[in-house]
């Protein structure tokens, strides 16, 4: 692993995501060449992520930022020493069973919408989508995303002491606020047919073509950090546009080749066959 990912990695100290996905890169990549996953690997990362990286993670971001990284990590495991076996289980397992749980978004914006808070129709999309494609450089005092900040406040799961803190409606929960049931319906099914298509243009095909497969699982990750639809729409848009280009150019200028066999095509051999 290049070791500025690994410096990276340790920068985000208290970014989960950043560094699962570190690590689940080459598990994806292994799938997608030769269909093949370490089972036993993704069990213990899985068991890794929940007793160790969860608890340690939590613990390390409540504690004081001005105390500095060492000091703060020092602080981190002697709280930990102090967990009995109970609490040990709250921070780990419930811990992470809770934030698994995104249906607290959605349930809140069933709660509200049409009772006290209006349905947005489409605010919450249209016109964010438009303004995000815009590049600060053309337009300086476009206004920093704070939907997240927004929604706890509309909703009221956020007070005082967490008024900066950022939660995401999921996307069935921003459908639902934007056009109720019927939108979750349609809003659902066309993010389906999109991941169809972008499988069908870089995930699948009769040679392993590494660059194609290489969008794909970047654009696998986007996927999986799907936030607000606006954000979402206009992240994975320019990911593709500024890809597409850079493949047109290695083409036009003989960087890129045609792919090779699948991996599948030349693993061992089924029993029983010639």
């Amino acid at each position: 692993m290049p070791a500025r990912y690994i410096r990276r990695a340790t920068i985000t100290f208290s970014d989960k995501s950043l560094l699962m996905t570190l690590i689940g890169i080459p598990i994806v990549a292994r799938w997608y060449a030769m269909r093949k996953i370490p089972w036993v690997f993704l069990l213990v990362l899985l068991l890794v992520l929940m007793f160790a990286v969860f608890p340690f993670y939590n613990t390390y971001r409540w504690s004081d930022p001005a105390m500095g990284q060492m000091n703060r990590m020092v602080v981190t495991y002697e709280t930990i020493q102090t967990w009995d076996t109970d609490r040990y289980l709250q921070f780990s397992l419930y811990s992470f069973t809770r934030r698994l749980s995104a249906i607290n978004s959605v349930a809140v914006v069933l709660r509200d919408v049409g009772r006290w808070v209006p349905y947005a129709k489409g605010e919450t999309i249209f016109m964010p989508t438009l303004t995000y494609f815009i590049p600060r450089v053309i337009w300086p005092d476009k206004p920093v995303a704070s939907q997240g900040r927004d929604f706890g406040r509309i909703f009221r799961v956020t007070n005082f002491w967490s008024r900066e803190t950022y939660i995401g409606a999921t996307m069935p929960g921003e459908l639902y606020w934007n056009f109720d049931l019927l939108g979750i319906i349609i809003g659902m099914a066309l993010l389906g047919l999109v991941m169809r298509l972008l499988y069908r243009r870089y995930g699948e095909g009769e040679t392993l073509d590494p660059v194609r497969r290489a969008i794909h699982i970047m654009l696998l990750i986007q996927i999986a950090h799907l936030g607000w639809i606006a954000s979402a729409v206009v992240m994975v848009t320019r990911t593709l546009i500024l890809l597409e280009l850079l493949c047109w150019a290695g083409r036009h200028y003989g960087f890129l080749e045609s792919g090779t066999k699948p991996a599948a095509t030349v693993s061992a051999p089924v029993p029983g066959s010639p």
